[in-house]
């Protein structure tokens, strides 16, 4: 069985058979049949039967070395995730600005295509959790009418 070095982050390699690694890649960066799904992963990884893969895949996914993989590689699609994001933020402040720049649209029909814009790409979602009011209280065994005001 021949190993391969790979990479879990900051310097530090681990080896895993070039299988492993396919098991890992199709878990992480697959197609809608092998995302998160260890079985198919397998399958696919070991040509082999879905049977088989089914009892052998929860023993491979206990594997160490293909845990700390799996969890760099979703590390590194989060990061790729978050880039695409910042280039999006990018994308809209130009959107935004056009909007406000267009000097032959009137002030409210500018204000309505921000707005239908935040909407759109949840601007306000941070507001209203920000607005989500916890109240908590303490009676700390005091009656109804004491809590209320009363004696």
């Amino acid at each position: 069985m021949a190993y391969i070095m790979v990479s879990i982050g900051e310097g530090e390699n681990i080896k895993v058979t070039e299988k492993q690694e396919m098991f890992c890649q199709l878990i992480v960066n697959g197609d809608e049949s092998t995302l998160n799904n260890y079985t198919t992963s397998y399958e696919k990884s070991y040509s082999c039967s879905y049977k088989t893969a089914n009892s052998r895949s929860s023993k491979l996914k206990d594997n160490l070395n293909v845990q700390r993989r799996i969890e760099f590689l979703r590390k590194k699609r989060d990061e790729k995730i978050e880039s695409r994001f910042d280039l999006k933020v990018a994308d809209l402040q130009n959107m935004i600005a056009d909007i406000v720049n267009d000097e032959e649209s009137k002030d409210a029909d500018k204000l309505k295509g921000l707005d239908m814009l935040l909407k759109t790409i949840g601007g306000y979602e941070k507001d209203n959790k920000q607005q989500a009011t916890t109240v908590v209280l303490d009676t700390s065994g005091k009656s109804k009418e004491q809590l209320l005001g009363g004696d």
